[in-house]
């Protein structure tokens, strides 16, 4: 098993550039589970630099996580009640719906800016 600073050094190698354009006061948030490479000081770091805001979900608060509910309509667009007879009719059918999808995303913005959760970063330690 790798060590912690493997882990956040791969980590924030995924985001290589910043959010936002420099000096245009703007930041981005980047909604993370607890996972604990998102918590690595060297991540934090980072963020820091490139105006991302890390805000933790809860514990089993995966439905708060936007990619949830967009996997969960993948699949019940695009998989639910089919029987592909190969990987390539599975993935043109995958395919399929996310260029309809993207044809009528629009952004989400101004979700729960009040809500605690953008602030609170204290999680009680698990006990096994």
């Amino acid at each position: 098993m790798g060590s912690g600073t493997a882990n956040a050094t791969a980590s924030s190698s995924v985001c290589s550039r910043p959010c936002a354009p420099a000096g245009l006061g703007r930041s981005c948030t980047s909604w993370v589970d607890n996972f604990s490479p998102h918590r690595h000081p060297r991540v934090r770091a980072w963020c820091a630099d490139n105006q991302v805001e890390m805000v933790f979900l809860p514990t089993y608060g995966s439905w708060l996580n936007w990619i949830e509910a967009e996997f969960a309509a993948l699949r019940h667009f695009a998989l639910n009640g089919t029987d592909h007879r190969s990987h390539a009719e599975r993935n043109a059918a995958i395919e399929t719906y996310i260029r309809w999808r993207n044809a009528r995303a629009r952004p989400k913005t101004g979700f729960a800016t009040d809500s605690p959760i953008r602030t609170w970063t204290h999680y009680p330690a698990k006990v096994a």
